[in-house]
């Protein structure tokens, strides 16, 4: 073996030995390794021997790729290499031959690049993201190609340039389009133009006529074997999905496409198009034609025509997993084709009306399913978990030879070959895995209209007898036991004393009471949510009228109890202001991130309505507008639809929206008591407010300065005075709490300094007296 490979032989087959299949390992990795010894006379460096073992352990294809091509081995010694995509160049490349020949060999070394990440242990997402990016580069590439050498034949499209592809996009269709593909995806595509018209040059031909020919050449350079003389494809390009599928033309117009989805157009093409991206091309030409037919994909109102639409398809879905054979991943019972369908399902019938459910992703929808209160917290953890396990396997069983198969192997040999590189023990433990997710997506998808119309889940005995105002103690632990929470004797405690509460859904034998249970049983932390709501019925002079709500609203209670499940800071918040419970009902559609202007001016527009000359009032709305807006973020943030900094920023700018108003009310305050000054002040955030950084719990870290005009005594007192009643209106407790902690203590000589300094004093102190930290107190600094 040292004489093959050039390097010790004890290090190899230790590693091969650590690895999930020893025998591919070792012998992938000694051939790869002879051919690069071969090919450049010297070994490989010894960095290249872990990733080498990994790929070849994963895949036999990459294996005998690496044996081919063994310039590729040096990459994977590379540190950066798997974290940065390799670059395609195209300059040399002077006809259709060589740009194919070109992009397939990108094509190899960018997949040996993905298929480490993932064997290395990087997400799901972040490799279909990656893998649908090579796809959208060998597409753009292609384009740019091919666009610039019809143009130097029949000259460029009427009013186009001929430098770069205009008035023609790729739009990517399906796992393309959402960022999914796996490792052995078709290109679902859709060629579109903006309009008709010909083309400016010695040989002008109709637009339809150039670009027909442009999508084929793309094409060919994308998916056809013989488009290089070595064979094989970049991806297998998929254009069924467009308008009349095979029998239609390549590329259709914009105004064409309109026209067919209008008259045409069929309710599995609604789910054809809820995904599609424009991927390469003139991507604004893109965007227009999904804009014309976003009518069409999301209808405005919710009607029993599209439930019937959407029975008739899962029907079709549940006969195509009928016939599946063996254990089928994507089209098997509980596969990924009924995840994907139950999410995409809700999204259309739903996503009329509600702009945020408008996303591309199966996961990301999920999320925003969650916050739309449409499903649970248990149904979102479960499916995207399934989800993510579902699509590893996948990868793991298309990896080992490029194959475009989503069946788990019947051999057992190859089963605990696939369950070790799919990270578990042996096959039994795989497959005791991959069929409880099964089973609970196969759940999740019977109740799929149940869901889709919005309606409360069915009773379950248990959470009957839960519910039952006449049952013990005992009984009421038993079945909470049974359904799945932590703490089933103290909860228990908490449903007796919702029972002895008049007016709540646990006095009286009644709908709601099971309902509840059953969604409090979904929940993140089932006892937490409990414990939460016997709270809220508990404040509540009234609790029948928040009932009725509830039993109206299934998706109301849902959100609520997402919340009370998984957040005890944000449950406290709303039980210390229940009249926050009706906004639950108006934020399933609330704007996913809303602007710094828009809160601005929809503050502005709250605060004008209240008599100026009364304070209170003012200060009252701010902290009314405030504790709505925390809610708005901490719903989305509970469902998972937003960041971390999505959710930083957010809170900064709400942050920012509150303290201009209460600066613009003490200014005008403390002028229309003490008059007017010439000098100008500013508020100057720091800390977390100034990088936009801010927590829920945080304070707000403030400097205040002034213009160097008013220096003299009589105006630092007056800013002075500005400054303390802009602290007094964020922090003044009120019955809705207060705005926000202020700390001024990173003022030159903190708490022993002025509140207030002038703009020359803050250069002054800064050149002559500043200690670093404060210095670097400033890098984030922001008015």
């Amino acid at each position: 073996m040292p004489a093959e490979t050039g390097l010790p032989a004890a290090e190899l087959l230790g590693l091969c030995a650590q690895s999930a299949e020893p025998d591919g390992a070792l012998a992938g990795s000694v051939r790869a390794l002879a051919a690069r010894k071969d090919r450049y006379g010297g070994p490989a460096a010894r960095e290249t021997l872990a990733p080498l073992v990994r790929v070849c352990a994963g895949s036999k294809f990459l294996a005998q790729t690496l044996a081919a091509r063994p310039r590729l081995v040096d990459l994977l010694g590379c540190a950066r290499f798997p974290d940065e995509p390799v670059p395609l160049r195209t300059a040399l490349c002077t006809d259709a031959v060589s740009l194919a020949r070109r992009l397939r060999r990108h094509k190899h070394a960018e997949v040996l690049r993905i298929a480490l990440r993932d064997l290395s242990g990087a997400s799901i997402p972040e490799v279909t993201r990656d893998l649908s990016r090579l796809a959208a580069q060998a597409f753009e590439v292609s384009t740019q190609f091919h666009y610039r050498r019809l143009c130097a034949m029949h000259g460029p499209p009427a009013g186009r340039s001929a430098s770069s592809p205009s008035g023609f996009c790729v739009i990517g269709m399906g796992k393309l389009g959402g960022e999914e593909l796996n490792f052995s995806s078709d290109a679902d595509v859709l060629y579109v133009y903006d309009k008709d018209g010909r083309t400016q040059g010695p040989h002008p031909i109709d637009h339809f006529a150039f670009y027909a020919r442009l999508a084929e050449s793309v094409t060919a350079s994308v998916g056809s074997p013989g488009a290089a003389p070595e064979g094989g494809f970049v991806f297998r390009v998929d254009l069924d999905l467009r308008p009349e599928g095979r029998n239609g033309p390549i590329v259709n117009a914009i105004r064409g496409l309109e026209l067919y989805y209008e008259a045409q157009g069929a309710p599995w093409e609604r789910f054809a198009l809820l995904k599609a991206r424009p991927i390469a091309g003139d991507l604004a030409t893109g965007e227009e034609a999904l804009l014309r037919l976003m009518p069409f994909v999301f209808r405005k109102y919710f009607d029993l025509k599209a439930i019937d639409e959407m029975r008739q398809l899962k029907a079709r879905a549940e006969k195509e997993a009928a016939r599946a054979a063996g254990v089928d991943l994507k089209l098997g019972r509980g596969g990924i084709r009924e995840i994907e369908f139950f999410v995409q399902a809700l999204q259309l019938l739903h996503g009329g009306r509600d702009p945020n459910l408008r996303v591309r992703g199966t996961l990301k929808a999920l999320d925003r399913l969650l916050y739309a209160g449409l499903i649970s917290s248990r149904d979102r953890d479960e499916l995207g978990e399934a989800y993510v396990v579902l699509r590893r396997l996948e990868h793991r069983i298309q990896m080992v030879a490029e194959r475009q198969t989503h069946a788990v192997p019947e051999d057992p040999r190859e089963r605990e070959r696939l369950a070790r590189r799919a990270g578990y023990p042996d096959a039994a433990a795989m497959e005791g895995d991959l069929a409880a997710h099964r089973s609970n997506v196969e759940a999740r998808f019977k109740d799929l209209l149940r869901v889709a119309s919005g309606d409360a889940p069915g009773a379950d005995p248990r959470a009957a007898a839960a519910a039952d105002p006449e049952a013990t103690t005992r009984q009421r632990s038993a079945a909470l036991a049974e359904l799945g929470f932590d703490q089933p004797d103290a909860s228990a405690e908490e449903l007796a004393r919702l029972a002895r509460k008049r007016g709540t859904p646990f006095q009286d034998p009644q709908p709601l009471g099971p309902a509840l249970v059953m969604e409090l049983a979904a929940a993140p932390d089932p006892d937490q949510a409990l414990r939460h709501l016997a709270d809220l019925f508990g404040s509540l002079a009234n609790p029948r009228v928040t009932g009725e709500l509830l039993a109206q609203s299934p998706r109301t209670t849902r959100l609520l109890v997402s919340l009370f499940g998984s957040s005890d800071y944000l449950s406290r918040q709303l039980l210390r202001h229940p009249e926050l419970i009706d906004q639950l009902v108006l934020r399933g559609s609330a704007a996913l991130v809303r602007e710094r202007a828009d809160l601005r001016a929809d503050l502005g527009n709250r605060l004008r309505a209240v008599p100026a000359s009364d304070v209170e009032a003012t200060l009252t709305e701010l902290r009314r507008f405030r504790n709505e807006e925390v809610l708005r973020i901490a719903l989305h943030d509970v469902a998972g639809a937003l960041a971390v900094e999505q959710v930083s920023r957010q809170l900064s700018d709400l942050a920012d929206a509150c303290v201009e108003a209460c600066f613009s009310l003490a200014w005008a305050e403390i002028e229309k008591r003490y008059g007017k000054r010439d000098a100008t002040m500013v508020v100057i955030a720091l800390g977390k407010l100034g990088g936009r950084e801010l927590g829920y719990h945080s304070d707000l870290d403030l400097l205040f300065l002034y213009s160097s005009a008013g220096e003299h005594g009589a105006n630092h007192e007056y800013f002075a005075r500005i400054a303390q009643k802009l602290i007094s209106h964020l922090a003044l407790p009120l019955r809705e709490g207060f705005l926000y902690r202020i700390d001024t203590r990173l003022r030159p000589s903190g708490n022993h300094g002025p509140l207030v300094i002038s703009f020359d004093a803050l250069d002054s102190y800064h050149a002559r007296e500043a200690r670093l930290w404060e210095r670097q107190a400033l890098l984030r600094a922001r008015p």
